[in-house]
């Protein structure tokens, strides 16, 4: 229709609309794009970033054990985690009802004690948390305090293969209460908004370029109608 004549400069500048209508609705379908980017960038970005700090990020943790029977105040477990692994020795508490601490040191890779009746290097065993009672004056022959002995054992045994079994454990001599004591993000967190970002901002030139094409058209069909 153009090569015949039919649709003149003039008709087209007119089917084209004035400057204020391209530019809306050029705005208007950049905008959209933007924002459908944004969100599924958003959810994306924000899933694998939470997934990559939950699997990385050094945690520590304190796990307290209030035994039922009285005998001691508590035994505190102290150790850093990647929610997937231990991350370092466990630092095993003991305070005992006169307030005097006792501490021994579990390294869970070879499973070796430090600590225990000043001796290092000590195989950890399903007795370890029985002898270290005993030696630090309690009465192991009390069958409630052996019990809770034994209890914390397998706790610290749970603990080394699943750094966050204290929330979900049920004890039958303790009362027990798990809480992170600080929680480092991972150094990668921005990774991904950083490419949302670059992204963002070419989407921003291309929508001055298109502006730019819009005006330079319009102004070259009113040259012709002129």
């Amino acid at each position: 229709l153009r090569t015949v004549g039919i649709v003149t400069p003039a008709i087209e500048a007119t089917r084209r609309g004035s400057y204020t209508t391209a530019i809306l609705a050029w705005t208007f379908l950049c905008g959209a794009a933007i924002y459908i980017v944004f969100i599924l960038s958003f959810f994306f970005v924000g899933i694998s970033n939470m997934a990559t700090t939950n699997a990385n990020a050094i945690t520590t943790w304190t796990q307290t054990l209030t035994p039922n029977s009285g005998a001691y105040q508590s035994v505190e477990l102290a150790y850093d985690s990647n929610w997937q692994s231990i991350a370092g020795p466990m630092d095993i508490t003991l305070l005992l009802a006169d307030g005097s601490e006792h501490r021994i040191t579990l390294d869970p890779g070879p499973m070796k004690v430090a600590g225990l009746d000043d001796a290092n290097n000590i195989d950890w065993d399903a007795d370890t948390i029985e002898v270290w009672f005993e030696d630090v004056g309690l009465d192991i022959t009390d069958p409630q305090i052996a019990a809770e002995a034994a209890e914390t054992s397998r706790v610290v045994d749970l603990t080394i293969m699943a750094p966050t079994s204290g929330y979900s454990i049920t004890l039958a001599h303790h009362t027990n209460q798990l809480v992170p004591t600080s929680t480092p993000i991972s150094s990668n967190i921005f990774d991904g908004w950083q490419w949302v970002l670059s992204g963002m901002a070419l989407m921003l030139v291309i929508y001055v370029l298109g502006i730019v094409a819009i005006v330079r058209r319009r102004r070259k069909l009113l040259c012709q109608v002129g």
